[in-house]
């Protein structure tokens, strides 16, 4: 079961830590069957509350699909813990990694959902990066801008070894 890290890369204007609201929010993904590589035709989202069960199996996932060509069922888990916020502006850094069974994400689209934090430390709240990947405030306190400005994601294997906690 390969573990998928999600890298993202974006400029940020007076702002920091940007990162998803909370358990609730939505990873919206392109994946592709590792079985046939087929390209599933509609974006699928990932949210670490939902959970669907995995047919002929007692378990359950994030994300359980089929895939329409070859009809096999695919599964993929957000990795408790690995959500990480972005802070490092025009550098490419981890945020999330995904567990993945079947299918594996192709492509990464930024929505709605973000939070972050202004220079000064101010929140700043429903960061929405639907709209061409880009966000902008002001920040009342010191008179600034703000913004954010979604430039790519890429997806490699996180090869990480797991922490084993000693009894």
């Amino acid at each position: 079961m390969p573990k998928i890290a999600l890298s993202i890369c974006a400029e940020l204007e007076n702002v920091t830590n940007l990162r998803p609201s909370g358990s609730d929010f939505r990873w919206y993904l392109k994946m592709k069957c590792t079985g046939c590589n087929e390209e599933h035709e509609k974006v699928m989202y990932i949210c670490e509350e939902e959970q669907s069960e995995i047919q002929g199996s007692r378990g359950s996932a994030n994300l359980v699909a089929r895939c329409k060509l070859c009809k096999r069922e695919s599964s993929v888990d957000l990795v408790a813990g690995s959500v990480k916020p972005y802070a490092t502006s025009g550098k490419a850094q981890a945020v999330v990694t995904f567990e993945c069974r079947g299918m594996e994400p192709i492509s990464f689209e930024p929505r709605a959902g973000w939070v972050c934090e202004g220079t000064d430390g101010a929140p700043f709240g429903d960061v929405d990066l639907a709209d061409g990947g880009e966000w902008a405030d002001y920040n009342d306190k010191t008179g600034e801008s703000v913004a954010v400005y979604f430039k790519e994601a890429t997806f490699s294997l996180d090869t990480s070894k797991p922490k084993h906690h000693k009894k």
